[in-house]
C-alpha cells in the first residue's frame, strides 16, 4: 500500500493541485496571486505566463533576429558565389 501511495496517489495528487492551483490564480490579481506563486510546478507558472519555456524562447528570439540572420546568410552565399573572402 505505502508503493502504491508513492507511486499513483502522491503524484495525482501533486497534479490535481497543481491544476487545481493554477486555475483558482487565474482569478486573482497579480498582488494576489503572488504568495502561492511559489507552490506552483514548471508547468503552473507557464501555463500563468510567468515562466516562458526554453523552446519558445528560442523561437522568439530567432524571429527577433531573423532579418540579421537572413541577411547574414545572404551574404554568405553572395560570397561564396564570387569567391570572396567571407
Amino acid at each position: 500500500m505505502s508503493k502504491q501511495l508513492k507511486e499513483e496517489h502522491i503524484p495525482q495528487f501533486e497534479t490535481n493541485f497543481n491544476v487545481g492551483l493554477v486555475q483558482y490564480l487565474r482569478h486573482l490579481s497579480k498582488e494576489e496571486a503572488l504568495p502561492y506563486i511559489s507552490l506552483l510546478d514548471e508547468n503552473g507558472l507557464i501555463k500563468l505566463g510567468i515562466k516562458e519555456r526554453t523552446k519558445d524562447k528560442v523561437i522568439r528570439k530567432l524571429l527577433e533576429n531573423i532579418n540579421t540572420i537572413l541577411v547574414t546568410v545572404v551574404l554568405a552565399v553572395i560570397s561564396l558565389l564570387l569567391g570572396l573572402p567571407i
